[in-house]
């Protein structure tokens, strides 16, 4: 039996299979950039600094409770000059990061697996829809992962040896430079320039060649220098914010966990990182898990030192999150979700070599479930969504001026409207005193007011986008019992509602 396991198994050809997936997840990506969905909140007011701040202020703290590095942001700045004032511009950079850490994932890969098994994590990354998503979406995360994959890479071609030869200088120079402007274009680059110091420190003590340390101790202070300007410029000022500390709370790590309640945290922690990175179905979790945890034993007991590339940067992450300087929200932890994804790899590739051919069978076939779970093969034929706003948007601009008195416009809708109707090179057209703006958690009062200010019957949409459906059931019958609805528009987590008010 195994052999004809290894006889049908040798007549795959691994080398199309991986380019195969790298095609279909470069196609995912480049399908729903191409779907072109609606700004949802904190892309829009990422846009709005884009558009309103010169690029030397993308170099300061951002403004509407946003953070980008400032590299990014002033290549998004230079996306926004060169290709016009829309979403496809502001979302360029993010999608050819995606696109590029395909193909660097697959690179990785490659230095820690035989191919039959890299494309098992291979596919994984091509497929996964938290990976599709922020590979179109205004937002750095897919820069974070994308510059996290060069790093490694580079950690792997400048081997320690190189470091110690004729050319020694030049490295040291190149990674000096890196790690400095690393920095500015992705705030967890330092986990990753932290765990690729100790690789290297720990290579050079194990080779007891003191001399070795001093320029790896003279380019680390290069890379502290660097970030302590940016921590001090920017970060700080992010990092202490009460808003970004409330949004983020719960997913700071709870260390020690000493109570029932920080238990539940870190399961809570644990678990939206796992489902990240291999599904949600509770027979993929479990794969994952002891597919990670075999992955961890193994690569530590074959490859001590390049384990410390593969490790440390979630270890050192994990740490600043304790300390509450770093959230482990799923769209954070996105830059290190493919170290876990090539460790469930290597798990999995022991699996396979230690079992007979019917455990095989079992673990390629959990293998393939958890690739299949994804389900962003629906992308192929219907659009990914998260909230459409622009569809309701261009129902109500259809509409004469003389069907209603004005939109009021929900605080969580603001920042989409005013891009679409105020900022956009294709904005939707509104008379000026037809939009009525609230602020944060003043929807029902702004309204009264506003209706204070009419004479006689008033027809009024109600614009809510972001606000889970949920939330707007239960605002609903505040406003019915003010008025009587005449008309819905919904779409996805994104509705309007016409009313009209005695």
């Amino acid at each position: 039996m195994l052999k004809q396991w290894n006889k049908h198994v040798g007549k795959i050809n691994f080398k199309w299979l991986s380019i195969t997936i790298l095609v279909y997840g470069a196609l995912l990506r480049l399908l729903v950039y191409f779907q072109n969905r609606s700004l949802f909140i904190d892309e829009a007011n990422l846009a709005r600094n884009y558009i309103e701040k010169t690029l030397l202020a993308l170099w300061q703290p951002l403004s509407y409770e946003q953070y980008a590095p400032p590299i990014f942001s002033s290549i998004q700045k230079i996306c926004w000059w060169v290709f016009g004032n829309q979403e496809f511009s502001l979302r360029l950079f993010p999608l050819v990061s995606g696109l590029l850490a395909l193909f660097l994932f697959y690179k990785l890969c490659r230095y820690f697996l035989p191919l039959k098994i890299a494309v098992y994590p291979l596919a994984l990354f091509a497929v996964s829809e938290t990976f599709i998503r922020y590979s179109t979406e205004i937002k750095q995360y897919s820069t974070d992962m994308m510059l996290t994959l060069v790093l490694l890479l580079l950690a792997l071609h400048i081997a320690p040896s190189k470091l110690l030869g004729k050319t020694k200088t030049g490295y040291w120079l190149l990674w000096a430079i890196v790690g400095a402007v690393a920095v500015w274009f992705s705030m967890p680059s330092i986990f990753v320039l932290a765990a690729i110091g100790a690789y290297y420190g720990l290579s050079f003590i194990q080779q007891k060649n003191s001399k070795a340390l001093l320029p790896l101790v003279f380019t680390g202070a290069i890379w502290l220098i660097s970030f302590g300007l940016y921590y001090f410029q920017i970060l700080a000022a992010d990092i202490g914010s009460d808003y970004l500390q409330k949004a983020h709370e719960g997913n700071f790590l709870p260390f020690p966990p000493l109570s029932m309640a920080d238990l539940k945290t870190t399961q809570n922690i644990l678990h939206q990182i796992i489902r990240t990175t291999i599904g949600v179905t509770a027979l993929a979790i479990v794969w994952g898990i002891i597919c990670w945890l075999l992955g961890m034993y193994q690569l530590i007991k074959t490859q001590q030192l390049k384990s410390l590339l593969i490790l440390l940067p979630i270890v050192f992450c994990w740490a600043a999150s304790a300390m509450h300087q770093y959230s482990l929200m799923p769209r954070l932890s996105l830059f290190y979700i493919p170290l876990l994804m090539l460790l469930i790899g290597v798990g999995a590739n022991w699996l396979l070599a230690k079992s007979k051919v019917p455990l095989k069978i079992l673990w390629l076939a959990l293998m393939l479930i958890s690739v299949g779970g994804a389900k962003s093969y629906q992308y192929l034929y219907k659009p990914y969504q998260l909230e459409e706003l622009k569809p309701i948007l261009t129902q109500l601009s259809a509409l004469p001026p003389s069907n209603y008195d004005f939109i009021h416009i929900h605080h969580e809708a603001v920042p989409s409207f005013r891009y679409y109707v105020e900022l956009s090179d294709y904005a939707m057209q509104f008379p000026l005193k037809k939009y009525h703006y609230t602020k944060w958690n003043n929807h029902q009062k702004s309204l009264k007011e506003k209706l204070a200010t009419q004479q006689g019957p008033t027809k009024v949409w109600l614009l809510f986008s972001h606000t889970p459906p949920r939330q707007v059931a239960a605002l609903l019958p505040a406003f019915n019992k003010m008025g009587k609805q005449l008309k819905a528009i919904e779409s996805k987590r994104a509705s309007a509602y016409l009313y009209v008010f005695e």
